[in-house]
Formats: C-alpha cells, structure tokens, sequence
C-alpha cells in the first residue's frame, strides 16, 4: 500500500475479511505484521504488511474461490473516506 498523497492517511489493511461460503475470516492478530492498528500512512510512503488467516473448521481442499473485502482509507485530521473499500476474489484450481 501506498499513500501518494501529501496528507497522512489511516488504512488498516489488516481488517481486510476473507468469505468462503458462509464463514468469514478476519487476518490473526498474533501472527499478522503489525497487529490491530496498522495503517498510519504517513505522506508518499509505502508500507507493506503480511496477512495470516486461521481458517478453522474449513478443509482447504473444498476452497475454491475466496472473496476479500477491506475497508476504504480514512484522511486522518478530518476522518472522511478517501475512495472506494478495495475487493478482490481469489479462485483456485485443483489438481
């Protein structure tokens, strides 16, 4: 993630949310780059975060597709949204 703008910006990557049918999935706290908080963006900085997810009670080989959604980046000083949430859908083929 990178902030090209001259203004600092909040987004917490790590509350990006996995679903796979009916369950959602939200990345672990103890494993995931820096925790809950994440997402001070100071101006024209990238930053980079790793994810992990603990899919209990799910049998990776029944994952075919997985769908993501995090939320929109926030302007610090005034709180407003800056764009769109991001979405993405990871599919997968088995062997």
């Amino acid at each position: 993630m990178t902030n090209s703008s001259e203004d600092p910006v909040l987004f917490y990557l790590d509350n990006t949310r996995l679903d796979s049918g009916s369950q959602s999935f939200y990345a672990n706290e103890m494993f995931s780059g820096s925790g809950r908080g994440y997402g001070d963006l100071q101006p024209y900085t990238e930053h980079h975060i790793t994810l992990f997810y603990m899919m209990d009670g799910v049998s990776v080989g029944d994952i075919y597709s997985i769908y993501g959604l995090t939320d929109a980046p926030t302007d610090q000083a005034s709180g407003a949204t800056l764009g769109e949430p991001i979405k993405f859908q990871l599919s997968f083929t088995g062997a």
